[in-house]
């Protein structure tokens, strides 16, 4: 450090003020200087530009002005971590609070646990109710009790039936009682035993109605003495009928000869053929319907003879028989006379039987209504 010529103050005041001044503001500064080092012990420090108490703690950043809402307090809250921005420790910094962790939703904690899972059971749910929907609903709309969800089942008078009726009174016999009602009525001759073997008999048939279309193929099997298109073409009349099961729109129905594209197929067979697929549970020669190969089955016997509940009105009977048959492939099931005098169900077993109904073999005689009755016991034996 350069010594001060002091011969030169004490001859110039001005010289001399300046040296005043620069000694008494290093002075200040180191007096300044340490007191703030005694502040960081505890020690309480002076110096020409005063002096001020040590904290009683330890330091903590004080947040800005602008980090604290309008009357709220500008510490944190007793226990929460506090942190700083920029130069806290001199008090200049903003106070900011973590962002504290947030439990997940159920939704969020079951998606993480299950994974892809979650997503398909939703997904299985909905394809099960749409199954199910389905199932119960049944083919082209028929349900589960065999009924078109479309028709409206009522038990139609003897005035509405548009149908040539036989003379006499209704029988009294019970459905598959045993009885007279159920034998076979004399008549012409009939095939007992055929080939065992079936033929399609050729040709096709325009649309008959409108709505969900079925189509079917007309055989007969080999050895039967019968003429093929003339069966065949009453078969064709009898499902285009507009009093049967495709009134009023409800569906239609086309012959064809091509057996993969058939849904169902109507076939004449020999007695014992019969038998073959639907059983003798009824001692009488019935019809059914096999199902494991969609077959409706028509006894040669019932075709020739008829049933005695029909008075040998043949026309009338082929008329039930086919429809009948043709009900059990979409999904109808056998029902019960509904009230004394009123025409028979068609799914009624009127082959055995009407009871005290009257023969009919319309499901809708009028075109419109739908002649039902109660459902028929399960365990009836098979054969109509």
């Amino acid at each position: 450090m350069t010594r001060p010529n002091t011969e030169r103050n004490e001859r110039d005041p001005a010289a001399r003020y300046g040296l005043e001044k620069r000694v008494s503001f290093g002075a200040g500064y180191l007096a300044g200087h340490r007191a703030a080092n005694q502040r960081g012990t505890g020690q309480r420090g002076t110096g020409q530009y005063g002096s001020r108490p040590a904290p009683d703690g330890p330091l903590v950043a004080r947040p800005s002005v602008d980090s604290a809402a309008p009357g709220q307090s500008d510490s944190a809250a007793p226990g929460q971590p506090v942190g700083s921005y920029g130069v806290a420790a001199r008090g200049r910094g903003r106070v900011y609070h973590p962002a504290q962790p947030t439990r997940p939703s159920r939704l969020a904690r079951f998606v993480a646990a299950y994974g892809w899972r979650a997503y398909a059971i939703p997904v299985l749910t909905v394809a099960t109710l749409l199954c199910t929907a389905d199932i119960v609903a049944g083919p082209n709309g028929i349900g589960l009790g065999g009924r078109s969800a479309s028709s409206t089942a009522t038990t139609a008078s003897p005035a509405q039936i548009n149908i040539m009726q036989p003379t006499g009174p209704p029988e009294t016999e019970d459905a598959g009682s045993g009885g007279p009602m159920d034998a076979l009525p004399a008549g012409g001759p009939y095939s007992t035993q055929g080939l065992g073997t079936f033929h399609v008999v050729p040709g096709t048939s325009t649309i008959d109605g409108t709505g969900p279309l079925h189509r079917y193929t007309v055989e007969v099997e080999d050895g039967i003495n019968i003429d093929d298109e003339t069966f065949a073409a009453e078969v064709e009349s009898i499902l285009g009928d507009p009093r049967g099961w495709g009134a009023g729109g409800r569906m239609s129905f086309q012959r064809v000869d091509d057996p993969t594209v058939a849904s169902f197929r109507v076939t004449l067979a020999s007695t014992m053929t019969v038998r073959h697929f639907c059983g003798y549970d009824v001692r009488t020669e019935t019809s059914c319907y096999y199902g494991q190969a969609h077959q409706v089955v028509i006894n040669d016997a019932r075709w020739i003879r008829g049933a005695l509940a029909f008075h040998g009105n043949l026309a009338l009977y082929h008329e039930y028989v086919v429809t009948h048959e043709v009900g059990h492939s979409l999904g109808h099931h056998h029902q019960l006379c509904a009230a004394p005098g009123t025409p028979a169900p068609v799914m009624m077993q009127q082959t055995l039987s009407v009871g005290r109904c009257m023969p009919n073999p319309w499901p809708y005689p009028d075109g419109t209504h739908e002649v039902t009755g109660p459902p028929a016991p399960t365990n009836l034996p098979v054969g109509n």
